[in-house]
């Protein structure tokens, strides 16, 4: 889950060896689709969701999220579990405003306060071969995560990752 452009698709190609949407330069995941990857021996499933800040009419955060919790809902029956949930944020977003802080608060209600050991967040779009200057701004912005808008939820268990774009990192995330 996470803002429109973030990478989820990305993140769950890498995982499933599928080119799930294409590469191109408008939104793709319109629904929430399932995608069926091999973790660790067992059949996993993981869901690509709409990403927040969507352009398309009708298509409101608090739609998103009511999509995102019927599908959960309705699937998820018990003969299912949910092993968790992924919050992705790309890190070169140079400042965190108030609509990315928002869109968190959305995906902290989703959770709820006694699920967030099961929550991974996850930073996104890490330069490779960062100057020792674009190296630091991302420290910085990954500080300013941990350390105020994701504090509560990482003193309640939730876990801190980098997703550097390769299946290993994805699948060291899971």
């Amino acid at each position: 889950i996470g803002k429109t452009g973030v990478g989820k698709s990305s993140f769950i190609e890498a995982l499933s060896g599928k080119d799930s949407h294409g590469h191109e330069a408008v939104v793709c995941t319109g629904t929430i689709d399932y995608f069926k990857v091999n973790l660790n021996g067992q059949a996993s499933c993981i869901l690509d969701t709409p990403g927040f800040d969507d352009n398309r009419p009708n298509m409101t955060d608090e739609e998103i999220m009511r999509q995102i919790f019927y599908k959960l809902s309705n699937t998820f029956d018990g003969t299912k579990l949910i092993k968790g949930l992924i919050y992705m944020h790309d890190i070169s977003q140079t400042r965190i405003g108030g609509l990315a802080s928002r869109h968190f608060q959305l995906f902290e209600k989703l959770c709820g306060h006694q699920n967030y050991g099961q929550v991974v967040l996850a930073t996104t779009k890490w330069l490779r071969s960062p100057s020792w200057d674009e190296e630091q701004r991302e420290l910085q912005r990954e500080s300013e995560l941990r350390n105020r808008y994701w504090k509560n939820m990482i003193d309640l268990g939730s876990h801190v990752e980098r997703w550097d774009g390769t299946e290993a990192s994805a699948r060291g995330i899971l």
